[in-house]
Formats: structure tokens, C-alpha cells, sequence
């Protein structure tokens, strides 16, 4: 089981471990960022408090029900964008280009892993063709793509999957779309969450 779902499936995970785990992760994206980047030290530990705060709130804002309301934490999500803004910030005009290159490559990667992830919980039990399954996932990878300015709040990232699953639902036939009914009666089915977490740990 990976950490991304642990955390999904309860996060029924001690406080210090969830906070070294957080952190471990955080400082391996700063390692790397470190050497494209060559920070300094001022622009390491900037970097780290925004992106230590963004992960610690996933301890509160997702449970073992899904994403909870904003309104239920009253504090506002710290997205990606924020932690991008931080860097045009504090970073010298070439640093900034290699970084915006390094966003760039992993918005692609992080959209095509999330579509191929959510393609392969339901390509197999609708028997898709292989026209289906390029449309399928060309459905998800744009909803992943407009996920990468930040992590979404909860009701938005339900009204993306519910508009996914309309374009899917379109390019069915008539027993398909039987079976996908079946699949989205399932709460675990296209989640989301799951695979958002994944991304980011």
C-alpha cells in the first residue's frame, strides 16, 4: 500500500509519523530542486515552510470520507500556484526559467499518470476498443491538467469527476454505460483523492 493511499484510507497514522513522513517527502522535492536550482539557503527554507504547510493541511482536509467542505477547516488550501508565486518571488530570473521548465515537465507527468491510473479501473470491466480507451484518456488527462494550478477544493474536484464521467458516459454504448453505472455506484471508483495524494507525496 503506498503512503498516498494509507493516507486516503483513513489516515489512521500517529501525528510524528505523519509530520516525518511529510517531510521527508518535502525535502526530496528540495534536493532536487536544489541541484537544477542551486538555492541558497534563504531560498531553500522559504520553499520548505510553504511546502511543508501545504502537505500538513492534507492531514486535515482529507479524511477517511473523502474530501471535507473548506468551510469545514476555515482555512484556505495552500495550491501549487502559491507555492509557484513564492518562487517568482524569491527566485533569480534563470533559476525561475529552469523552475518553470521543471513545473511544466511535471504537470505533463503527474496528468498522464493520474489518466492512466483512472483509465485502468475501467477499461477492463467496460471491454473498451482501443478508440475508447485514446478518448477515455484524453478525457482524464485534461482533468488532471486543470488540477496543476493547485489542489482543488473539494466541490470543485467533485464537479470535474461528474463532468469526466458525462464525456465518458457519451462515448459508450448502451451496456457499457450500464457497467459504468455499476462502477460509479462505488465510492472508491474514480477516486479522485486517491490518486491526487499520490501525486503529491
Amino acid at each position: 500500500m503506498t503512503q498516498a493511499i494509507a493516507l486516503s484510507e483513513g489516515m489512521g497514522i500517529s501525528e510524528d509519523r505523519f509530520q516525518n513522513m511529510m517531510k521527508r517527502q518535502v525535502q526530496q522535492q528540495l534536493d532536487i530542486f536544489a541541484a537544477r536550482l542551486d538555492l541558497n539557503h534563504y531560498q531553500r527554507g522559504k520553499l520548505e515552510e510553504i511546502m511543508l504547510m501545504r502537505m500538513m493541511q492534507l492531514r486535515t482536509r482529507f479524511g477517511p470520507n473523502g474530501p471535507e467542505p473548506a468551510s469545514d477547516t476555515g482555512t484556505p488550501m495552500i495550491t501549487q500556484q502559491d507555492v509557484d508565486d513564492l518562487a517568482a518571488e524569491i527566485l533569480d530570473p534563470d533559476q525561475l526559467r529552469e523552475y518553470d521548465e521543471m513545473r511544466e515537465q511535471e504537470d505533463v507527468s503527474r496528468s498522464e499518470m493520474m489518466a492512466t491510473a483512472q483509465l485502468s479501473q475501467i477499461a477492463p470491466k467496460l471491454g473498451s476498443s482501443e478508440d475508447q480507451k485514446d478518448e477515455v484518456f484524453g478525457i482524464y488527462y485534461d482533468q488532471a491538467m486543470g488540477m496543476n494550478s493547485g489542489m482543488m477544493e473539494p466541490q470543485a474536484m467533485e464537479e470535474a469527476r461528474a463532468q469526466a464521467d458525462e464525456q465518458i458516459y457519451d462515448i459508450l454504448d448502451d451496456k457499457q454505460r450500464e457497467v459504468f453505472e455499476t462502477l460509479r455506484e462505488n465510492s472508491a471508483f474514480g477516486n479522485f483523492t486517491i490518486i491526487v495524494l499520490s501525486s503529491l507525496v
